[in-house]
Parts: C-alpha cells; sequence; structure tokens
C-alpha cells in the first residue's frame, strides 16, 4: 500500500516532543520494544507527516519539531563525528547536511539523509566546541573540509 493512496489517515495517539521522547495520552513511553516498532516502521509522506506503518495499517505521529533527536556528538578515533540519535542508535554525521533553524537550532540529516534530526541541548553545545566562526559564519572542519552552514532560509 502507498501512502499516496491513503488520503485519511488516523492518528496513532503518539506524540514526539522536542527532546525526542515519546508520549501517549500524557504518560512517557519508554518500553523499548515499543520504540523500536516506531523507529523501524516510521517514514515521511507527501504532505510531511510522520507515519508509522505497522502490519499494513498506517497512523500519523505528533511531532514536536523533528522524529529523530541528536542526543549525543563525539568524535571516534579518525576523527569523525559521530551522532547518538534518540533511537539509541549511532552513525556519522553528514557535515553538507548541518543548518541553523529558528532560535538558532542546528539540524542535519540522519537515516541515509532520509530524515531530518534536531540537536537536543547538550548535543547542541557538544557540536558546538567543534565549530569554528569566521566572519560572522560558522562551518565544521572535517576531512580536511570545511563545512559551511546558516540560517536556514524557511
Amino acid at each position: 500500500m502507498s501512502l499516496s493512496d491513503v488520503h485519511d489517515i488516523p492518528p496513532c495517539l503518539v506524540e514526539v516532543d522536542r527532546d525526542g521522547k515519546f508520549w501517549h495520552k500524557g504518560a512517557e513511553i519508554f518500553r523499548e520494544n515499543i520504540l523500536e516498532i516506531f523507529f523501524e516502521n516510521v517514514t515521511l509522506d507527501e504532505q510531511g507527516r510522520y507515519v508509522i506503518v505497522w502490519q499494513g495499517k498506517p497512523c500519523y505521529v505528533d511531532v514536536a519539531d523533528t522524529f529523530f533527536v541528536v542526543w549525543r556528538v563525539a568524535e571516534d578515533a579518525s576523527g569523525t563525528i559521530v551522532l547518538t540519535l534518540n533511537d539509541g542508535r549511532s552513525e556519522p554525521l553528514s557535515p553538507e547536511t548541518l543548518r541553523m533553524g529558528q532560535d538558532n537550532v542546528i539540524y542535519c540529516r540522519v537515516k541515509d539523509e532520509k530524515f531530518p534530526a534536531r540537536f537536543a541541548r547538550k548535543a547542541y553545545y557538544q557540536l558546538a566546541e567543534k565549530l569554528v566562526e569566521e566572519e560572522d559564519r560558522f562551518f565544521l572542519e572535517q576531512g580536511g573540509e570545511r563545512y559551511y552552514f546558516g540560517t536556514d532560509p524557511s
């Protein structure tokens, strides 16, 4: 079933807050097996909604900002910046996807660049330690290259 074929996707009654925590009717969802279902089955529909398709049935998730949130930034032995996401998985940063949103929130793309991810406050400061400011612009140096980013025009 294609998501474009489904016009009236119901809500999942699940919310994701700005910190990447999941909630159902005011109670935090913390069971790893349930969260794993969400993370493994999420997609973006044509309207930009986060949709979970489970057992052939889609529903959309209310998301405060992004479904994936960067919780930690570290550097591996080779100098590659590694992100730890709210799904507990780690992946290398794609520095060319960095952008600055409203209120100086930093974003990047994750999961093979399929999804936007917001940097949580702690991760923001961890990344900020690695940034260089040059003439009111910021860049990240990675592998001998400079990756400039600024305010997202949208």
